[in-house]
């Protein structure tokens, strides 16, 4: 017989226990519950302990007193010769001597011959005019004897006639005369004039003087358009500085008619060269007008330290660049603090009694590094130094100190 196919019935699976599941459940949700619970019965004390802590900023301040506080104007200046002349001789002809410091660098006093033109032409032509105005001196005193004998004619003619001329000049000679001192002057002019050109052979310098080219030698025939040496003045030189022109002010300049030196001025050299002392002489009264900048004069006495005024500073010399302070006016009953403590709008920080201070402050002048200014504060207050994140008048801030380390870390550290 054959077997039949008969289809598998699988078996019937028993359902699993759902408990376990609920319990687990139960069990999130209370959790959470209890969670919510602690925030909702302590919102006040979180809150409460985040106020605390952000209430009272911890600042760093400093004092600072009114006092005053002369103005200091820093500029860039270049050095420039205050006499400056191209030598040139009066006279012409051969140089027949020269000095022994006639050379580039050499300094010559004032007075002093550097050069020697051979006078032996000047000579000879000063002993001719000598002689012309010696004849000249004759004729004059022959002509005077004419005149004299003319007047005794010309007296005898009028007895004799009993007439009176009515022009007697040229009878009596006077225009004769008259052209006889005027030889006599021109020869004595001539005279004088033949003496100048002599001692115009030696030439020498009008002024204390520092040779800064030598243009001719010894043997050369020179004109008087040629040029022997230039020559700069030792007794002072001068530095020529541009200044911001509202900064003029500040300065004293002096006046016109007055000798009195005006504001002091420090000059600094480089590479460490020293400082050297000047004053302000002048403004040159002229305006830049792209930058804004007015020129200004200042002097420097004994520039190349020819009496050793200054041994421990270095010559100034022509054509550098020098950095210049002019001490000019005095600010009074005035704060000068560091140009980071003016703070925006231009304020201040003033800590007084824990609390915040903006008062404004009137900047009457900045330098490079300081601001001076006039404010409203007490002799107690302090100016703040440190930033503020977000500053409000009024706020409450307070003072930061440094903690001391402890005693136990101390021991510690000693240990270690």
């Amino acid at each position: 017989m054959s077997e039949l196919n008969v289809p598998h019935i699988p078996k019937e699976e028993k359902p699993q226990s759902i408990w376990p599941r609920l319990i687990l459940t139960f069990l999130i949700l209370g959790a959470a519950v209890a969670v919510a619970s602690y925030f909702i019965a302590f919102p006040k004390k979180t809150e409460k302990k985040n106020q605390d802590e952000h209430k009272v900023v911890l600042v760093t301040a400093e004092t600072f007193e009114t006092g005053d506080h002369p103005v200091i104007v820093e500029v860039m200046g270049q050095v420039t010769a205050a006499r400056e002349i191209n030598l040139k001789a009066q006279v012409s002809g051969e140089i027949i001597n020269i000095a022994e410091n006639f050379i580039p660098g050499g300094f010559i006093e004032k007075g002093q011959e550097i050069v020697k033109i051979d006078p032996r032409d000047y000579m000879l032509d000063l002993e001719m005019r000598q002689a012309a105005a010696k004849q000249s001196q004759a004729d004059l005193m022959l002509e005077e004897g004419q005149q004299k004998i003319a007047q005794n004619e010309l007296k005898i003619l009028q007895d004799t006639t009993g007439k009176k001329l009515k022009s007697t000049d040229l009878a009596l000679r006077k225009p004769q005369l008259e052209s006889a001192r005027a030889a006599m002057e021109s020869a004595q002019s001539a005279v004088k004039t033949a003496e100048i050109n002599l001692e115009r052979t030696s030439v020498s310098v009008p002024f204390n003087a520092l040779i800064t080219e030598r243009m001719t030698n010894l043997g050369n025939v020179i004109s008087t358009q040629d040029t022997l040496a230039t020559l700069v003045g030792t007794d002072e030189y001068w530095i020529m500085a541009d200044i911001p022109v509202h900064n003029l002010h500040w300065i004293e300049v002096p006046a016109a008619n007055d000798d009195a030196p005006g504001s002091n001025a420090s000059i600094q050299m480089d590479r460490a060269r020293g400082q050297r002392q000047g004053h302000v002489l002048k403004t040159n009264g002229k305006l830049d007008e792209r930058s804004r900048m007015a020129g200004i004069l200042i002097s420097v006495p004994d520039p190349l330290l020819l009496n050793d005024n200054a041994p421990d500073a270095a010559p100034l010399v022509i054509g550098d660049f020098v950095k210049v302070s002019i001490t000019g006016k005095t600010l009074k009953d005035i704060l000068k603090l560091p140009k980071q403590y003016i703070r925006e709008n231009s304020t201040i920080w003033v800590l007084r009694n824990n609390t915040l201070l903006t008062p404004k402050a009137d900047i009457m002048y900045e330098d490079r590094n300081y601001a001076y200014v006039y404010a409203e504060i007490e002799k107690s207050d302090m100016i703040v130094t440190s930033d503020i994140i977000t500053p409000v008048d009024g706020m409450e801030i307070a003072l930061r100190t440094e903690e001391k380390p402890a005693a136990n870390d101390n021991m510690q550290a000693d240990q270690e």
